[in-house]
C-alpha cells in the first residue's frame, strides 16, 4: 500500500473512531466525496478558460496577418486590445465559475451537520418544520460565502485577486507572443507556440524550442493556468472549512474539528503540527468549537472533520428538554434564537443600519469623491512612503488610526465616574464594558492611566483595529485573562448615551459596498483610458503621448486603489466613516473609536 493510500485510510479510520454512528460518518464521507469530485471537474474548466481565451488570441493573430506573414510593430499594437479583450473574459468567466463552486464548497462543508441534526430532531420525536430548520443552515451557508468574498489578504479581496490573475494572463500571453517575434517565427507559427503553451505549458515548448525559457525567464510561468489553479484551490478549501465550522454554530451537538492532513501531502509543514498537537486534551489534530483551527498557507488541501456530541446521548438530551425545555438551557437557546428566528429584531437592526449606510454612499457621491473627514491623515497614509514605513514597523498599535482619531477629537480623554455614579449609569439599561490590560509588572498601571488620562492608543484586532472591550454576563471574566487574572487591571467603562455604534456585520456590508462601487469605477476607467490611448496612438502613432496620457489616467484609480489600502482595516474605515465603536455581538465585543464618548470608573 502506497504512503498516499495509508495516509487516505488512516483518516478514514480517524472519522469512524471519532464517532460511533455509522450514519453520521456516512455523511462525512460522503459530503468530501462529493467535494472531491467537485474539484476534480473545477481544474479542466477553468483550463479550458484559458485555452479559449488563446484561441481567440490565436485567431486575431491569424487576421490581422495572413497566410505565414512576419508579425510587424504595428500588429503586435493591435493584438494588445485582444489580449485586454480576452483578459476581462478571463476574469469574468473565472469569477463566474468561483461564485458557483465556493457556494458548492460551502454548502458541502456543512453538509454532514445538517443532516445530522436533522437526523437526531427525527430520532427524537420532535414536531418540529425541517425547511424551517434547514434554512438555519442555509442562512449561515450564505453568510460564509459572503465573507470569503469580502475578507481581504495583502489589502485585496478575492475579485481583485482574480483581477489580478486575469491581468498576469495577458502579460504572460504577451511574452510568448513577443518571444516569437523576436525568433523570426511568422503569425500562423506564433499562434500555435501560444495555444500550445495554454494547453500543454511552457515545458514542451522549451523541449521544442531550446533556449526558449531562459530568453523569457520568469517572465511566463510554467503553466499559464497555475496562478489560478492555486487561486481556487486555496479558495476552495477555505469554503469548505469556514461551511463547517459556520454550520456548526446552529448544531447544538456540535464539538468541534479534527484535523485531517492531505493524502497528496508531500513534506512536513505547519500542517503536520496541526494534525499532531493535543493543545486542549480532546486528541491528537483536535480542537474545539470557536477555536477551529484556520487555514494554514495556499495551495494546501488537507481538510478537517466535525466532532459532535454522542448521538444516543444527544437524543436523549432533545427527549428530555421535549419534555421539559426548562431542563436544557443550550437547546432552549437553539430552539428561541435559531428555529424560532426571535433573532429577527438583530435583523431588523442590522437592514436598517445597511439602509442608512446606502443613503450615505449616495450622498457622498453628489457631493464628493471620498468622505471629508479625516482627511489629512488619510493624504498621508495614501501618499507618505515614510509613514507607512513607520506603520509597518510598529509592532503593537495602529499609529494611522490613531493620528486619525486625534485629527477629528476621538482621542478626547473620557470621561471619570464614581463607583456609585458608574452603577446608576449601569442600572439606566447602559451597556457594562470592560477592557483587560496586560503587561510585565508596573506596566501594566502605567497602560491603565494611559487611557484614562494620557495619550490615545490604537491597538490591533481581528474585527478591526482600536479598543477592546468585552461584554456580557461573563465580560469581566474575559477581560480578567487579558489582564493576566489581576482584577485591578480591568478597566469598567460605558459608551454615552448618544455614541454612534454601528454592527459589525453592517460595518462589513457598508465597506463591501462602497469598495464594490469604487473596483467598478475604477474598472471603467481603465477601459475608457485604454480606448483613449488607442485614439490618440491612431491619430498620432506618437508612443510618448501614448505613453504621458496613460501615465496620468492611471493617477485617478491609483487613488482609488490606496483609498481602499488604508481604509481597508475596519477600524480605521468605521473611523473614517464618524462612529464611534463597532459592536461584534457573536463574541461580545465592542471595538471602541472614540475615547471621549466613553465613562470610565476612576
Amino acid at each position: 500500500m502506497s504512503e498516499l493510500s495509508k495516509q487516505l485510510w488512516r483518516n478514514i479510520m480517524n472519522i469512524r473512531t471519532d464517532s460511533d454512528d455509522e450514519d453520521f460518518v456516512r455523511y462525512i464521507l460522503e459530503a468530501r466525496s462529493d467535494y472531491l469530485a467537485l474539484r476534480l471537474k473545477q481544474e479542466p474548466a477553468i483550463r479550458q478558460i484559458y485555452v479559449d481565451a488563446a484561441a481567440n488570441v490565436a485567431q486575431d493573430i491569424a487576421r490581422l496577418a495572413p497566410g505565414a506573414s512576419d508579425l510587424t510593430r504595428n500588429h503586435l499594437r493591435a493584438l494588445e486590445k485582444s489580449l485586454t479583450r480576452e483578459a476581462e473574459n478571463i476574469r469574468r468567466a473565472l469569477e463566474g465559475r468561483l461564485r458557483s463552486d465556493l457556494q458548492q464548497a460551502t454548502g458541502l462543508g456543512g453538509r454532514s451537520l445538517q443532516a445530522h441534526m436533522t437526523s437526531c430532531l427525527q430520532s427524537a420525536g420532535l414536531r418540529l418544520d425541517m425547511v424551517r430548520v434547514q434554512r438555519g443552515f442555509g442562512d449561515v451557508n450564505t453568510a460564509a460565502v459572503e465573507a470569503i468574498w469580502a475578507r481581504t489578504r495583502n489589502g485585496m479581496k478575492l475579485s481583485d485577486r482574480i483581477w489580478q490573475t486575469s491581468d498576469n494572463a495577458r502579460d504572460n500571453m504577451r511574452s510568448i507572443i513577443l518571444d516569437g517575434v523576436a525568433r523570426g517565427r511568422d503569425s500562423v507559427q506564433v499562434a500555435r507556440d501560444l495555444e500550445q503553451y495554454v494547453k500543454h505549458g511552457a515545458a514542451t515548448m522549451a523541449g521544442d524550442y531550446p533556449g526558449m525559457m531562459a530568453r523569457i525567464g520568469k517572465r511566463a510561468p510554467k503553466d499559464l493556468c497555475y496562478e489560478a489553479f492555486r487561486l481556487a484551490r486555496s479558495e476552495m478549501s477555505m469554503a469548505f472549512m469556514e461551511g463547517m465550522y459556520a454550520a456548526g454554530r446552529v448544531n447544538p451537538a456540535y464539538k468541534g474539528v479534527r484535523w485531517l492532513l492531505s493524502s497528496s501531502h508531500p513534506l512536513p509543514d505547519v500542517c503536520d503540527d496541526l494534525a499532531s498537537a493535543d493543545l486542549y486534551g480532546l486528541g491528537a489534530g483536535c480542537y474545539p468549537a470557536g477555536d477551529e483551527p484556520p487555514y494554514p498557507h495556499p495551495n494546501c488541501l488537507c481538510t478537517v472533520a466535525p466532532l459532535v456530541e454522542d448521538t444516543k446521548e444527544f437524543v436523549e438530551r432533545l427527549k428530555n428538554w421535549r419534555d421539559d425545555p426548562s431542563s436544557d438551557q443550550e437547546l432552549e437557546q437553539w430552539y428561541n434564537n435559531i428555529y424560532q428566528e426571535k433573532a429577527a429584531e438583530k435583523q431588523n437592526r442590522l437592514t436598517q443600519d445597511i439602509k442608512e449606510l446606502e443613503t450615505g454612499l449616495e450622498e457622498e457621491e453628489t457631493t464628493s469623491s471620498f468622505p471629508s473627514v479625516p482627511k489629512k491623515t488619510l493624504e498621508r497614509a495614501m501618499h507618505d512612503s515614510d509613514y507607512i514605513s513607520q506603520q509597518l514597523n510598529a509592532s503593537h498599535g495602529d499609529i494611522v488610526l490613531q493620528d486619525m482619531a486625534k485629527e477629528v477629537g476621538f482621542h478626547k480623554k473620557p470621561t471619570l465616574l464614581s463607583k456609585e455614579e458608574m452603577d446608576a449609569y449601569i442600572q439606566q439599561g447602559n451597556r457594562e464594558l470592560f477592557r483587560g490590560i496586560g503587561g510585565r509588572q508596573g506596566e501594566a498601571e502605567t497602560y491603565v492611566e494611559q487611557f484614562k488620562t494620557g495619550e490615545y492608543f490604537a491597538g490591533k484586532g481581528v474585527y478591526g483595529n482600536g479598543v477592546y472591550t468585552a461584554y456580557g454576563e461573563d465580560g469581566m471574566e474575559v477581560a480578567k485573562q487579558f489582564a493576566g487574572g489581576v482584577e485591578k487591571n480591568v478597566l469598567r467603562m460605558a459608551l454615552k448615551e448618544y455614541a454612534k455604534i454601528i454592527l459589525y456585520d453592517a460595518l462589513i456590508e457598508m465597506q463591501k459596498l462602497e469598495f464594490t462601487a469604487l473596483q467598478e469605477e475604477e474598472r471603467a476607467l481603465r477601459r475608457k483610458a485604454r480606448r483613449e490611448a488607442d485614439r490618440i496612438y491612431d491619430e498620432t502613432e506618437d508612443d510618448d503621448k501614448v505613453e504621458e496620457f496613460l501615465k496620468e489616467a492611471a493617477k485617478k484609480w491609483e487613488e482609488m486603489e490606496k483609498y481602499r489600502q488604508v481604509l481597508a482595516d475596519l477600524g480605521r474605515y468605521a473611523l473614517y466613516k464618524g462612529y464611534d465603536a463597532i459592536d461584534i455581538p457573536s463574541s461580545r465585543f465592542m471595538v471602541v473609536l472614540n475615547r471621549g464618548k466613553v465613562f470610565v470608573q476612576k
